[in-house]
């Protein structure tokens, strides 16, 4: 174990042996090499008569997930644009450190909020249904071809946008949330 998990495995395994409680936690584990490994842990309690007989253990090295992990999000926070993950609710699931900055929101203050809080009074009920359709044709597109689009900042300012759309598909090819690629042309729009 790595020396910073040892009191989390103790209680981990105290908790387990009084209450059989088998929920999973990652903990870091050294390999041959004497590398530390991220693994997924879970265990089972193995009775007989009603008394521990011994605990199974499982580890699954899950290094290589979070590398990519923490590639994607350095990747993401390092974006000039603002991105925003929306669910099918249209709810928000996911900012960079762009979005922050471009409407002056936190992460806590828009995490789980309707994207329809970025924009101005105005457009949000039209935009609520052009979301619920663009579930069903899903396309990689800039939004509002011709049109001005403007964002809502935190407060109460508006500036103009370009936005880009694009839907997540699952496994089976179907969409289950949206990403919006934002940036502000407020300097574009002075120079037009």
């Amino acid at each position: 174990l790595h020396p910073d998990d040892v009191d989390i495995v103790k209680k981990y395994f105290q908790t387990l042996l009084q209450a059989e409680i088998h929920s999973p936690l990652e903990w870091r584990l050294s390999s041959k090499s004497g590398q530390y490994l991220a693994c997924d842990f879970s265990s089972t309690v193995l009775l007989e008569r009603g008394q521990i007989i011994s605990i199974l253990c499982f580890a699954r090295d899950v290094t290589q997930r979070k590398r990519a992990e923490e590639k994607y999000q350095l990747l993401l926070e390092s974006a000039p644009d603002g991105i925003v993950l929306v669910n099918d609710k249209g709810e928000i699931t996911l900012i960079n450190n762009q979005t922050e900055v471009l409407f002056g929101y936190t992460r806590n203050e828009l995490l789980g909020k309707p994207i329809e809080i970025l924009l101005p009074l105005r457009f949000r009920s039209k935009h609520q249904t052009h979301r619920k359709s663009y579930h069903t044709n899903s396309l990689v597109r800039p939004m509002g071809t011709g049109l001005e689009l403007y964002g809502l900042r935190k407060d109460g300012t508006e500036f103009p946008i370009s936005l880009t759309t694009s839907a997540v598909l699952d496994e089976k090819g179907s969409p289950y949330a949206l990403v919006g690629i934002t940036r502000d042309i407020s300097e574009q729009k002075l120079a037009e």
